[in-house]
């Protein structure tokens, strides 16, 4: 997910986080090609958010952020 400012990732942010909204996301098939929409889960919302903020953290220059809790997840510390 890429956004070409701050100020669009936070956008996103509060737009797909909205109460009323219902975010839908694209099946992927076995061959790689997307097919029909279903409802997003709570497990896309968490990756969509997760995204946003990794751009965010990119931009602002704060990659420290999430790769010091990626490295701590995958040795098992959190």
């Amino acid at each position: 997910m890429e956004f070409e400012s701050v100020e669009e990732a936070l956008g996103f942010l509060f737009d797909t986080n909205h109460q009323g909204n219902e975010m839908r996301v694209a099946t992927v098939n076995p061959d790689g090609t997307r097919s029909d929409f279903k409802k997003a889960t709570l497990k896309d919302y968490k990756e969509s958010n997760r995204e946003a903020v990794y751009a965010l953290c990119d931009m602002l220059g704060l990659e420290k952020v999430y790769l010091e809790r990626w490295e701590a997840e995958r040795v098992g510390e959190k």
